[in-house]
């Protein structure tokens, strides 16, 4: 319910938006111009779809049985949810664990570099022996 009512008190305007946003997603301070965070606060505003952006956050999951699908965990400093190793190895077969220095929840856009170079790796834990590769 307290989601609800947030989503409904941020529809209003996009300065309350923008105040209760940075409290739930903190990134790097230079993550985001001015600009940049005004887009974002605008699309939000503007399509009405703040309240289904919540959801990640607010819904109750349901854990998933273990996945044996090689996996490359990123770890940001700066996220909202940084995950210990052996939590993560409970779910998940993580074959490297790449701790970052910086960055944070919005890693893509914050650490593009960093971001890239893990989901390369990814992919390359994930082939297949045997399997093509291309360049």
């Amino acid at each position: 319910m307290v989601v609800l009512s947030q989503a409904c008190r941020l529809v209003g305007t996009p300065s309350s938006e923008r105040r209760t946003r940075r409290r739930v997603e903190t990134p790097d301070e230079s993550a985001f111009t001015t600009d940049e965070l005004l887009t974002w606060v605008t699309a939000y505003w503007v399509t009405g779809t703040i309240g289904t952006s919540f959801a990640t956050y607010t819904e109750p999951a349901t854990l998933p049985g273990r996945v044996e699908t090689p996996t490359v965990l990123s770890v940001f400093p700066r996220d909202i949810k940084p995950d210990p190793r052996s939590y993560a190895e409970a779910f998940a077969n993580v074959r490297e664990y790449v701790k970052h220095h910086a960055g944070g929840h919005f890693a893509a856009w914050e650490q593009p570099e960093a971001y890239v170079g893990d989901l390369r790796r990814a992919v390359e834990v994930g082939r297949p022996v045997g399997c093509i590769r291309i360049e």
